[in-house]
């Protein structure tokens, strides 16, 4: 079998060669398939069948859920690389969430029923899958509730700096959603956005240029985070 060149270097084969021998991973990479997804593309489909994990080795994901009363919220970002699901339960039927492509990702598909037999005869394998999804939902949580409690400007400043020092690890960079999508991100309007955008660069905070923003002031946007 040929393997994909990137697989002897992958960080989740590092991990999970801890707990299962080169059989295993053999298996579970056989039932794995290895995909691009471009930027707008569906990883997973909410109200879909469960059907497997991804493992995202490169590229920015949102996790967005739809209410029963057609409202978009947006629960996240992801970067690679990272373990995720549509669900937040190994044995969850549906995907409770989408998640979708806000840049192009390299992502393996890796099915539900292997790892869940895996998981069965090995449960050192089922708790480091386990441990590893339920790492990524729980910074997604973490971030979610420390906006939450946050004015607009200071929830604003927080997802810059979210982009800026976790996923882009540089103070220059294309902002991934739209203005739209933030809203969603942070619980507000379209029209608070770009207003509180353009407070912080009338302030000296950004520079912005479209979608593509300098942080001029990284001490002026952490006081307005922090501040809330």
């Amino acid at each position: 079998m040929i393997q994909h060149s990137a697989c002897d270097k992958c960080a989740f084969r590092k991990e999970i060669c801890e707990v299962v021998s080169e059989n295993e991973f053999q298996e579970i990479y056989n039932n794995t398939e290895q995909l691009t997804f471009k930027k707008g593309e569906i990883i997973f489909k909410q109200g879909t069948e469960a059907r497997y994990i991804a493992y995202i080795i490169s590229g920015l994901a949102k996790l967005e859920y739809m209410t029963t009363r057609k409202m978009t919220q947006i629960a996240g970002l992801i970067s690679g690389p990272v373990l995720i699901g549509g669900n937040y339960s190994m044995s969850g039927q549906k995907n409770i969430l989408s998640v979708i492509a806000t840049e192009d990702c390299q992502v393996c598909l890796i099915s539900y029923q292997v790892i869940r037999s895996r998981a069965m005869v090995n449960p050192m394998f089922g708790l480091k899958i386990f441990d590893m999804i339920s790492s990524a939902h729980q910074r997604i949580l973490e971030n979610q509730l420390m906006l939450s409690c946050k004015r607009v400007p200071a929830r604003v400043a927080g997802i810059l700096l979210l982009l800026s020092e976790q996923i882009y690890k540089s103070d220059y960079f294309s902002l991934p959603l739209t203005r739209r999508d933030l809203s969603y991100f942070i619980s507000c309007s379209e029209e608070n956005v770009i207003r509180t955008l353009k407070s912080f660069e009338v302030d000296g905070i950004i520079e912005l240029h479209g979608k593509l923003i300098k942080i001029l002031d990284f001490k002026k946007l952490q006081t307005v985070y922090d501040v809330g």
